[in-house]
């Protein structure tokens, strides 16, 4: 697995714009949830973390931001 290092909110999105094209309407939703998660170190390799949590937190806040819509 090739290292994902984050170390902004820029990041954040970017990395969603690359992996999770399909969630654009959302990534801002998502880097607001990823931001308040229990994440790696910020700068540190997210690689990991990312793809052990990441699906799962983009299920939650499509299901709630669909909800309030």
């Amino acid at each position: 697995m090739n290292a994902v290092i984050i170390s902004s909110r820029s990041d954040i999105l970017t990395y969603l714009a690359d992996v999770r094209a399909d969630a654009s309407d959302y990534a801002e939703a998502i880097a607001d949830q990823v931001q308040h998660s229990d994440h790696p170190a910020w700068g540190s390799d997210w690689s990991t973390w990312l793809a052990e949590e990441l699906p799962g937190l983009i299920e939650e806040t499509v299901a709630g931001v669909d909800a309030i819509a």
